[in-house]
């Protein structure tokens, strides 16, 4: 028996599927604003969600004429905030991505509300 099928494809898994939708969705977001864009910033913690978002936005070409930029917060209130700054830098430093960090001096009592 003369078996010349082509191999069965499989079914997109969920994280072709939500790269699609991301995809979509930002396409969908960015068409209609007026040319040139310039630079997007993509806003970034360190946490495990934007770091997430960001690595989807990279897997989705910017418009023309357009490029990603990170920015990140510092705000200070935990004790971890300035890791989370250098973790978001060598992120961006292995991604060749620009990065914007900004620091803020919060007053004492300031909560993540107020940042």
């Amino acid at each position: 028996m003369d078996d010349r099928r082509p191999p069965a494809r499989k079914a997109p898994g969920l994280v072709d599927r939500l790269l699609a939708d991301f995809q979509a969705g930002m396409a969908g977001a960015l068409d209609g604003l007026p040319a040139p864009l310039g630079p997007i910033l993509l806003a970034v913690s360190g946490g495990l969600d934007s770091v997430a978002l960001l690595d989807l936005a990279l897997a989705t070409a910017p418009p023309e004429g357009a490029g990603w930029i990170v920015g990140h917060v510092d705000h200070g209130l935990r004790a971890e905030s300035a890791a989370d700054a250098a973790f978001v830098e060598e992120l961006c430093r292995d991604r060749e991505l620009p990065l914007l960090i900004r620091p803020l001096r919060l007053a004492a009592g300031a909560s993540e509300a107020t940042a």
